[in-house]
Formats: C-alpha cells, structure tokens, sequence
C-alpha cells in the first residue's frame, strides 16, 4: 500500500512547485509494478515523448493509447517535469494528455517561511487514516454532482400565532388625555382610511408627533370596535427601540406586556398565545418569512424608521413586495420622520397608483435653528491661525472682488489718514530730519525716503535667525549674506519689511530697494547698492529712528501697494504663478474675517441669550458669508474630522446660558466624546448663571457610565451634557433636552468586496440625519438646534444616507438571495428588486467569496478535453452558482457565512463548546469597554492575564466567556466585568446567543440532547471529545477565518504579513499579537516561529492609511496546510494532481522519484498568495 505522497490540497491553480517544476499531489495508484528493466524501458520513452513535446512549441498534445504502467510513468515523468497531465477514455483505449502549465508567480513564493517538519506521531496518524480511507473515483464523483438546489424546499406553513380580535383598551385617564394631545390622533380616521383602501401606505412623521405608539393601536381598536382578526408585526432598527416601546405601548393600554403588545428581539422575547401586537427587529421578522415567506397569519407589517436603509431593511422590502403579490390582503405600513426625501423612491417602488401617503405634523413644539453663520457671531469664535504660507487652495480673487475692494478702499484710508497725521507730527521736527539726512545719505537710486515706523532696537540683528515685528522668520544664512552685500557694520542693524512698502527691505528706516518683489528667500539673489553709512547713531549711542515718522506718499507710489500686511514673505515674482499676490490678498480677505467674527453682533453676551435673535434679524449673513470664509481658511483641517475648539466654544457658550434644559452634542466616535470631556473639564466650574455642570457620556461602549443616568432630571442650578455618537438620533428619546449640538459628522463604516477591506471614517451626514438631531431638542418645550455647518451645506446634503446594502458586505444577503428567490431567478436579478440594489461587481465577488467557502459551486464537465473549453467556462460563469448541502445549513444559522463555517468545523472536530463560545462573543460586539486613557493600561494588563502567549486573540475571547458563564448570580458576574473591563450587557447577551446556536444547530440535525436543556450539548463528550486540544480548537479557528489567511517571514514577527491584498498588513494595535510580538527579540533561541495566522477582518487604519488585521491567531504551518484553502476542488484539479483512487486499476507500490528532477523541498501553494513548504520525504511517508 502506498503512504501520503504530498500534504497540500491546493485551490484553483498551481500544484506542488519543486525548484519551479511541478509534481502532483493527493494519493498514490497501488498496484503491481513491472519490473525494473521494463519501467526503465518506458522511463527512456517517456522522456523522449516529453522532450520532444517540449521542443514543439505546442500547448498541449494527444498521446496515444497506453497501457496501465505506461500511463502511469508517463504522468510521474511529465509531472516532474513541470507538465499538465490527465488521463482520458476507457481501457483498453485510455490515454493521457500532455499539457503546458501555466507559469504564475504567486505572492507567497516572495515570503520565505520554514518547511514543515512535523513529529513523527502525528504524521504516521495522518499517513494511517488517509490509507485506511482512501478517496474513490466514485465518491468524489458523486460529491461533485450537486443537485440543483430546490429554493422552495420549505414549506409554506402556517404561523404558529394565529390572528385574533384584540381586547378592549383601558387606558388610563392621564395616558388618554396624553395621547389626545399628540398630532398622530387627529390623523386616526386618515390612516385608518388609507390602510382599508391600499396595500401599502407611507406615513411621513416628525419627531415626537406620535406615530409609532399610536397608529398600531388605531389598528387594534379598530379591530376590536369591528370584531376583526389582525396580528401585526412593528419593525425597529434596533432591540432597544422595540423593548421601550413596546413596554409604552403596553402601559397605555392597561396591560401587562406581553399579553396584546409584546415585542421579539434577538435572544430575547416577551410574547404569549393573546399576543396580537408584536414589535421586533428587522431581523426577526426576516428569518419569520425566510420559513414562511407569505407570512401566514400576519395581517398587518409596520416599518418604522424606513429612512436608515440597513441590509435588512432593503431585503425585507424585497421579501414584502414580492409576498403582497400573493397575498392581497396584507397590509404594508412604510413610516419615518425624514422619509420626504425619499418619498417618490418608495411610492415608486410599489407602485405609485397604489400608494396612500399622509403628513402628520413635525412635532409638538418648535425648534430654533442655527447655521455656522450665526454661531461663529454669537460666540466670536477666534480660530487659531492658519500656519500655511501659500494662500488656500479654494481662495480665488474673482470669487471675493467686491470683499477685496471693500477691504483695499478701507485700508487706503486708513493708511492716508495715518500718513497725514505723521506728517504734521514731522513738520514740527523737521531740523532734525535734516540733520539726519545729512548724515545717513540714501542711495542715488532711490528717489523717495520711507522710514519705518515701528523699529525698535530690542530686535537689532546681530547674529542667530532674526525676528521681524510681525513674527516672521528670517534664517542666520540669509541675513549674513544680505550683510555681506551691504558691507557689514559693526554695530547691531534693525531691518524690517514694513506695512506699505511695497515687500521692499527697510534698514535703519532706510528703504534698501524699491522692488516690490523682495523677500527673505530672494535678498542674496538680488543686487543691493551699498550706503555710503548703512547706519548711524546719535551722541547717545542709540538709533535716530526711533521716533514715530514718515515720508510724505510719492505721486507715483502704487496704493494697492500699501495694502500688503508686514509678512515679508508676501510677494512672490510672476515666474511663482502669481502665488504672492493671492497670499496677499487671501491675508487681507482672512483679517477681515477674524474681525468681523468679533463685531458682526457687537451687543453680543458671553452665553446664550434668546434676545440675540433680535440682533441676528438685523444682519446680512448671507452677504458676510462668514460660514463660506471659515470653510476656505480652517474647514480643510477638518473634512475627515470635526473642529474640536469650536465644538468647546459652543458648549461653553450653552452651558452658562440662563435657559435652563440639558445639552445633547452629537460627536462623531468614542475619541471625540473623550477630547471634548477633558476640554469640559478646564472650564465647568467657572460659569456664572450655572453652579455645577454633569457631563455624560453616550456610547455603547463606554465604561463607568450608568447610561441610565441620562434620563434622570437635575437641579436648576446645573447643566446636564450629553456627548453621544449617532445612537442618541433615534434609538432613545431624553426628554429635558432644550439644546442640541449637531457637528454634521458621524462613523460611518464601508466595505470593498473586491480587497475585502472594511474602513470606519468619519463622514458628513445626511439630511434625514441632521431632521432627525434636531428632532431630538424640543421634547417638552422649544428648542434650539446649533448645526456647526452652514444652511447651504445642509441644503447640498443628500436626503438619506446611502443604503448599506450599496456599501456594506453583502456575503450573508447574497446567500439568503440564493435560498429565497423564485425559482430560476439570478442573484443579481432578485437583489436588483431592492430599492437600491448592490453594485453587480459586489454581487458576484459575493458569489466567488460563498465558493470559496464551500457554499456555492459552479459544476464544471472535465471529463473529456476540448479545445473551446475556456469558451464553454465563460458561457457557464453567466449562470449562478449552485447552493451546497453546507450552504444551505449556513444560510440556516443566524450569522455570517464565516462564523457558520467555523461553528460548523468545531462540530465536526468535536471540539464545540470553545467554538460556540467563540462564535458567540464574535457574532455581538467586542465585549471590552473603551477605557479612558488613565484606565487602559490597567484593561491592558488583565487582557494580557487571559491570553498569555498563546498568540491568539480568539483564545483570549474563549477563555473570557468561559470564565463569565462559569459564574452563577449577578454580581459575580457584575464583579468580574468591572474588574476585567467589560460590558456586562454584552456578555450577557453573548451568553444568550449560545443557547440560540445550540438551538439552531437542534434544528437542522446537527446535534440531538437527551436532556430537556440544550446547554447540556456543551459538556456531552459526544460533541467535545478535543475541547481540550487547542491544535483542534486552533484548526476549526483557522478554517473558519478561511480566506483570511496571512503569511510573514519568521523573522518579520508579523510586522508585514502578506495577505490577499497587494499591499502588506500589519497586526492592528488592539489585537493582543501586537503587544506580545513587540516584547520578542531575534535573540530568543527558544522563541516562537511565527508565521502563518488567520484572522476575522481586514481594516483601513486611518491614521496611515495602512491595512491591518484584527482579532488575529498565529498558526502553525500544517494547520494552515490541513485546514485553509477552498473546501472543495475543481474537478480539473482533482484529475490533474491524482487525488483519488482509481478502482479500476491495480494498485502498485510507489517508485523511487525519477532522477534528477526532485529538489529537496517542495512548496505547495494553498491558493494565489500563500503556501507551506516540506521536504520530500516528508511529504512521501
């Protein structure tokens, strides 16, 4: 019998490369071999075959008919060789075919890594099972025939919540009187009237006007009131949404939750057999109708806040319209406060002739607007000034011609003014300037005198850089040289570039040339005609010019030229492109910004006072374009940011002010809201009409905060400051909030399927976004929105944010698409039912990603050759991939392609309950808080306790809830998460979602539990038998993270891994591989060789715009042999590399390697960028 010829499946292409040759790989033919002369005999001929098709040129050749040693020879031979070979026909007429490989440098090959050398126990294990269960021709012909898949494979069933007529309601009195008062109760005959007469109807509803509460109970009074059976289902975004709610709804009917109005959400569920009114997230209802797509028993669906366009949300409107073709009955209810904006793209969308649409009114109370206009007045905001030299890129003097002429006529005079009275200060004292002309005479060539007016001998040059008046600085090596051009003196020299002088140099008030071009830079390029006395001093050893004169203005001075602010760098010759003279005019233009910002609103107050609207009314802003300056010098710095001086200047400017109600300031992330409470913190215990100030975070994952702190009321001395992320828009409502701050950003988080590359950046917002933060001031009385942009940027603003189904991943949609669309529709096809369908290129780099997984597979005919086969390829890349047994059971459980994947290897393993761990914590949220900075060495540190050095940051994750789940009570666990830094709620909620996976894997068959509680699964040895080997663990890891594989040389310590993009990645800072990899040294004799990791996504560090790998483990070479790579070969690869046993043929026992063409290593490439090396004989025993 024969051993393991080689240890690598490879992917799509290539094969073993031996010294850039290729050999097969898979499993020896056994059967009796000739003897030795005769297989020496057919070795000559082989290789003369060979070399004979090699000098031919062709690609590919016929040979003829062979018998069974002879084939087998001929493909050893060729194989060695370099060359494709394939066996074809049947005995007695079965043939090989010879073809060209195609040369390709893979990626991998430029990464030098170690060969395996693996202990001999494990390999003999390997080589006794592969032996002992070999793979036939048949079984893999039967694994590769794929039965189309049946999209309708699931039955319409029916609901197991039956429709029913809901009780009467028994409000209380207060509630009642409450609810009358809403602007959704004058509408209750209108929306009642709509949904009776249409399938489908849009309510359009501002803020606060009572829409979600109140037009599902207009449903089910009405219900009652006509004995009608309803079962209605309300979609939220979000689980916290549909809880608080759902808990509101309740209590104004008089009822217990959980009877009439109950809600679902992930792992969590308030219903009963009376429940008639349910409110659930998108993604509940959406696996309901992937098992009951006509969504039996439901009469009536309500989405609420349409305009936020998630996945689901976009796919549900698929699943909705194409089920109200079938069911004519059912009733669809589209709401949103901002859906204006996209009113016609849903009203097109079902159809605009059936669609009732109704307005109901904004909200209960008004909400005062501000732009970036008015707020710059208000506060007279001083940005710091720009340190740039040349002008803005966006400063063009044809865009400011009347400011620019404003500014020169008014500095014109002011110069003239100045000038004129200079000159009776001088007549005065005119013996003296005699005398002093006398003895400093000017150069022949200068026919004017100007002296400068603001020299003072505390900046005398003498040696070192040289100060002007106005903060410019001038090198030691320029001024030497403007010296040595003079002639040096040997007292101290004042030189000044002053205002008005036309950027000429000015030396002891003497003006040194009357070139408006000169500048620092330019001085040594230019001639100087030296004095016949550079300088002179009085009897009393001090300068003559001191004292405050000038020269009267020449007839021929240039007046524009004594506009130029004292820069002395200003002016630039044509040959720069005229750059000097727009600096000059861009300062000009700048100065008067900075002073109109401080004079705009002269009876301006130091906080906020509603009578400055009185002032605001008086002015023309749209003539000072304030918003439009401070965009063009200082709104450049903060286009991937916010202006964080700004932002403290407007709260500043809100906390003191007499109008008492809390501040609500939407920030775009986490190191936002942290800045901005250290800037906080320097003033808030120096305001005059407030005596404290309480400062809250808003963050999911923030720590030490008690978010429900934010709801509770405070004193009238004290000013309460929310900094919250986009959560605050619609997810809650805090009902004392008077003041919102909208900075016009937020997070957003885009995916590029063809790098597979996830970026988090910071983006402007859309205009549905901006209504809907300045919905949340105004609850309980008026309000006041600051918006820090300006109402024309707020009008250029897109109406919604872009659909994340155009901009995140759409893996897991893509493989729902494949499982739920009508039968013979293409992915693409259906998916192009969405409002705003994916981009075709993501939808089929979504197809190629789901084969590599497994989930897909696109049979391919191999069993004869045929010259037009790329063509006949082409025609069947046009038809969609099958779906696989697997994909089918992954697109069941409720996770990413991926997580089902490693979830499904860890079954398989038998090493489940570290996996089901894992993949829950994986599925929520990162479970560690944000520290604040004094805390994250210490969260660091309690990181490092639980990963150790196992180079593993999913260890650390399993390690972490195997330890939260093994305590029983509250505060044990409370404890342990304030002591590890960890979101209790999250853990929580992880420790809910592996109860749901065992469920779901219950469900399809995967695992069955004696016991009444499915938690028992995790301790049955059944499912657990190598839950304590880590090289299992570790192998199920790295085949789910597969293609997210990386390869590093040893000694690199993963600083450049190389991955399936072109471009080398680094570890990301949070994963706990680059803290560990950072304290190892090349000098560690017994340290780890690092190599090969796997790892959960591929992000785009802002910072540096490099790629980094996150949630990362280190992998051992045969780990990532065994168990990366595709899950399933292309039946052209199987027949080209002998991976299957033949029956039909006799087995041998392998030969000796053919001499001269086996090098001692072997490369095998896993797929395009990677690959493991080892040794022949490793591979051959």
């Amino acid at each position: 019998m024969s051993n393991i010829h080689g240890k690598g499946f490879r992917g799509n292409r290539g094969g073993i490369i031996r010294g850039g040759e290729a050999k097969h790989n898979g499993f020896n033919n056994a059967r009796v071999l000739p003897d030795d002369g005769q297989r020496a005999i057919y070795r000559k001929e082989a290789e003369q075959i060979i070399k004979s098709f090699l000098n031919s040129g062709c690609q590919n050749t016929t040979l003829s008919s062979m018998s069974r040693e002879e084939r087998k020879v001929m493909h050893e031979v060729a194989q060695h060789n370099g060359l494709v070979t394939r066996s074809a026909g049947k005995e007695p007429n079965r043939y090989v075919i010879l073809s060209i490989r195609e040369k390709k440098l893979t990626r991998s090959s430029l990464v030098v890594t170690e060969p395996i050398n693996p202990y001999s126990e494990p390999l003999n294990a390997l080589t006794s099972f592969l032996v002992q269960n070999p793979i036939t021709k048949e079984q893999m012909d039967t694994f590769l025939i794929e039965r189309k898949a049946d999209n309708h494979s699931v039955k319409n069933m029916a609901s197991r919540n039956k429709s029913g007529i809901p009780p009467m309601s028994a409000c209380p009195k207060d509630l009642e009187n409450a609810k009358k008062k809403l602007p959704a109760s004058r509408y209750r005959a209108d929306v009642l009237k709509s949904i009776k007469s249409s399938n489908v109807v849009i309510i359009s509803g501002g803020t606060g006007c009572g829409k979600t509460t109140q037009v599902p109970q207009f449903i089910l009074e009405e219900a009652h009131e006509k004995k009608k059976h309803v079962r209605i289902m309300v979609t939220q975004p979000r689980r916290i949404a549909a809880i608080s709610i759902s808990e509101r709804v309740a209590k104004e009917r008089g009822e217990k939750l959980g009877d009439t109005v109950g809600y679902q959400v992930r792992l969590e569920s308030r219903r009963s057999d009376k429940t008639l009114l349910t409110y659930c997230t998108v993604g509940v209802l959406l696996r309901m109708l992937t098992s009951d797509p006509l969504a039996s028993g439901i009469t009536h669906i309500v989405m609420d806040e349409i305009h936020e366009r998630e996945i689901n949300t976009d796919y549900l409107l698929i699943a909705l319209r194409e089920c109200i073709k079938n069911r004519p009955d059912l009733k669809v209810i589209l709401m949103s406060a901002t859906i204006e904006g996209s009113m016609q793209l849903f009203s097109s969308y079902f159809d605009n002739d059936s669609v009732k649409v109704i307005r109901i009114d904004s909200r209960t109370y008004d909400v005062e607007i501000y732009y970036l206009d008015h707020i710059l007045a208000m506060i007279g905001y001083q940005p710091a000034e720009s340190q740039v030299f040349f002008p803005s890129i966006d400063f063009e003097p044809k865009n400011w011609e009347q400011e620019l002429r404003v500014i020169k006529a008014e500095e014109l005079q002011k110069k003239q003014l100045s000038m004129q009275a200079v000159t009776i200060e001088c007549t005065s004292r005119s013996p003296s300037i005699q005398e002093m002309n006398k003895e400093t005479p000017l150069s022949q060539k200068n026919d004017e005198t100007v002296f400068n007016i603001e020299t003072n001998t505390s900046v005398e040059w003498k040696s070192g850089s040289y100060s002007t008046a106005d903060g410019q600085k001038i090198d030691e090596k320029t001024m030497r040289d403007f010296m040595k051009l003079i002639g040096s003196p040997d007292s101290p020299v004042t030189v000044h570039f002053p205002p008005g002088s036309g950027d000429s140099v000015v030396l002891n008030g003497s003006r040194d040339k009357d070139d408006s071009n000169r500048s620092p830079e330019t001085l040594k390029l230019q001639p100087v005609q030296p004095t016949i006395k550079p300088f002179s001093l009085n009897k009393n050893g001090a300068s003559p010019f001191i004292s405050t004169f000038s020269a009267p203005l020449s007839a021929s001075t240039n007046p524009e030229s004594l506009n130029t602010p004292s820069t002395g760098l200003s002016k630039f010759g044509p040959e720069f492109g005229g750059f000097g003279e727009r600096q000059r005019l861009s300062g000009l233009l700048e100065q008067k910004f900075r002073d109109e910002l401080q004079t705009t609103l002269p009876n301006r107050t130091m906080y906020y006072h509603p009578e400055i609207n009185k002032q605001i009314e008086q002015v023309d802003f749209k003539k000072l374009r304030l918003a439009e300056k401070y965009e063009m010098y200082y709104g450049v710095d903060f286009n991937n940011s916010i202006d964080h001086n700004l932002v403290d200047h407007v709260i500043h400017y809100l906390a003191d002010s007499p109008v008492f109600g809390t501040i609500l300031v939407f920030l775009p992330g986490y190191d936002d809201i942290q800045l901005m409470m250290a800037m906080i913190q320097k003033w808030k215990n120096r305001l005059t009409n407030m005596k404290h100030v309480t400062v809250l975070p808003l963050h999911s994952q923030m720590h030490n905060i008690n978010h429900g702190d934010i709801f509770k009321p405070v004193n009238s001395d004290t000013r309460k400051i929310i900094l919250a992320t986009n959560i605050a828009e619609a997810s809650i409502t805090i009902e004392d909030v008077i003041f919102v701050v909208d900075t016009g950003k937020a997070k957003e988080k885009s995916y590029n399927h063809e790098a597979k590359l996830s970026t988090l950046a910071v983006t402007s917002i859309a205009r549905s976004n901006a209504e809907q933060r300045s919905g949340r001031a105004g609850r309980v009385r008026n309000g006041y929105c600051f918006r820090l942009y300006s109402e024309d940027k707020f009008k250029s603003m897109p109406e919604t944010q872009v659909a994340e189904m155009k901009r995140a991943a759409i893996y897991e949609v893509t493989l729902h698409a494949k499982l739920f669309a009508p039968s013979k529709m293409k992915i693409a096809d259906f998916l192009a039912l969405a409002p705003e369908p994916p981009e075709k290129a993501s939808i089929i780099q979504s197809m190629a990603f789901l084969e590599q997984l497994g989930a897909f597979y696109t049979p391919v005919a191999m069993d004869t050759f045929d010259e037009d086969q790329e063509e006949i390829e082409e025609v069947k890349q046009e038809e969609d991939p099958e779906l696989t047994n697997l994909g089918r059971i992954m697109a069941k459980l409720p996770l990413d392609p991926q997580l089902s994947r490693m979830l499904l290897f860890g079954l398989a393993l038998k090493c489940l309950t570290p996996i089901v761990n894992l993949v829950s914590l994986l599925a929520t949220k990162d479970p560690y808080l944000l520290a604040f900075s004094e805390e994250r060495e210490k969260q660091s540190h309690k990181k490092h306790e639980i990963a150790q050095y196992d180079f593993s940051d999913h260890l650390m994750f399993i390690r972490l809830v195997s330890e939260f789940c093994s305590l029983h009570g509250n505060n044990p666990q409370i404890e342990f998460c304030r002591e590890h830094y960890l979101n209790v709620t999250t853990m929580r909620m992880i420790e809910g979602t592996r109860r749901q996976l065992l469920q779901e894997l219950i469900r399809a068959n995967l695992i069955s539990v004696q016991d009444r509680d499915i938690m028992t699964a995790l301790n049955d040895p059944n499912f657990n038998q190598h839950s304590n080997s880590w090289a299992m663990v570790q192998s199920a890891i790295a085949a789910g993270c597969y293609p997210f594989v990386g390869v590093g040389a040893a000694e690199s310590l993963l600083k450049k891994v190389q991955t399936f993009n072109d471009t080398a990645a680094g570890v990301h800072p949070s994963s706990m591989l680059k803290k560990q990899t950072a304290k190892l040294t090349k000098q560690m004799a017994l340290g780890p060789c690092l190599e090969y990791v796997v790892f959960q996504e591929m992000c785009l560090m802002n910072s540096d715009k490099s790629l980094s790998m996150k949630t990362v483990t280190a992998i051992t070479a045969l780990t990532a042999l065994l168990f990366t790579g595709p899950i399933r070969f292309n039946k052209q690869i199987i027949e080209e590399y002998r991976l299957v046993h033949e029956i039909d043929e006799e087995e041998i026992v392998p030969e000796e390697d053919v001499t001269g063409f086996s090098p001692n290593l072997s490369a095998l490439n896993l797929d395009e960028w990677y690959s493991v090396k080892a040794g022949t004989q490793v591979q051959e025993n």
